[in-house]
């Protein structure tokens, strides 16, 4: 089952480059200007804390449950979160959100998603699914070391996803740089970059699907996973 997340208001042929697993900031760059976008603090265990920058809060959409009933806000209590969304992936394979539900006014905490404990992933999962805005917001920031920027030159003008994936570090090793495989079926073009820990592989693919055509006015994500409510 896939739990939904929320709204947040607002190069080189797609070649893979390794950096440190340390803090970065994920940028993309449209039309020339660098906009902000993510933020990612992983650690030695695989897991991963990742955000989105610059963007206000979020406001909970829905989700698909267990038994594949769709959930909307009208069907649930929901509780303003932070200022951005950001979603913690422990290793143990329970993903935090900080948009916060509940089936009951007393219930109501941050939404978990149950998903696969991250020393069971070696084939490349998706963790997120990103719709991007029509319009991005410019940074402030320089670029850093750590930090790896999204090229959205050469792309088709049409709407853009950003896919995040966690793959074995070993595996991903076994790719091959100059050809990088094509990581989501119904994509016309993809680029990626990577961060990496002492075990894991995490992966953006900004990419143009074949079956977009108008694209959303706020950022739009989802985590695949099976939700489970706040008790």
């Amino acid at each position: 089952m896939t739990s939904y997340g929320c709204r947040g208001n607002t190069g080189n042929n797609g070649n893979v480059l390794m950096v440190k697993p340390e803090a970065a900031h994920i940028f993309i760059r449209k039309n020339g200007i660098l906009c902000d976008f993510m933020w990612a603090n992983l650690m030695d265990d695989g897991s991963a804390m990742l955000g989105f920058s610059n963007v206000g809060p979020e406001t909970f959409l829905g989700l698909r449950d267990a038994d594949g009933t769709e959930v909307g806000p009208k069907e649930c209590f929901t509780k303003p979160s932070g200022p951005a969304p950001k979603i913690t992936f422990h290793a143990s394979g329970l993903y935090k959100h900080s948009c916060e539900i509940g089936r009951t006014p007393s219930s109501v905490d941050r939404l978990t998603t149950e998903g696969e404990p991250l020393s069971q992933i070696t084939a490349p999962r998706c963790m997120m699914e990103i719709l991007l805005p029509q319009r991005l917001c410019s940074t402030q920031r320089q670029v850093g070391p750590l930090d790896i920027v999204l090229e959205l030159g050469g792309f088709p003008n049409r709407p853009a996803r950003c896919n995040v994936f966690c793959m074995g570090l070993r595996e991903f090793k076994q790719l091959d740089e100059k050809h990088p495989p094509k990581f989501v079926g119904t994509s016309e073009i993809e680029f990626s970059r990577v961060l990496v820990t002492q075990t894991h592989a995490w992966i953006w693919v900004l990419r143009v699907s074949q079956n977009d055509v108008i694209g959303p006015s706020d950022l739009m994500y989802c985590v695949p996973g099976r939700p489970r409510w706040p008790k």
